[in-house]
């Protein structure tokens, strides 16, 4: 988790800077996106592996718990 925020905190600091280098020096072509969007998906990504799965109800011993779960009902 600590990695993630680390990444985060990275990406919010790097990406503006590009934008702004960007935006000085060669404002016809708006390279940064390439990096924005690309740099954005490997984020999602680390998001992902970190709290994706327990938003989405299938964190650490999901399955026992939905036997538990089932088995309670019956």
């Amino acid at each position: 988790m600590k990695g993630f925020y680390s990444h985060l905190t990275v990406y919010c600091i790097v990406i503006p800077t590009l934008i702004f280098i960007n935006l000085k020096f060669d404002p016809s072509f708006h390279w940064f996106w390439f990096s924005l969007c690309g740099w954005g998906i490997g984020l999602f990504s680390h998001w992902f592996a970190v709290f994706g799965m327990n938003l989405l109800g299938f964190g650490e011993n999901w399955e026992e718990k939905k036997i538990k779960e089932l088995m309670n009902n019956n």
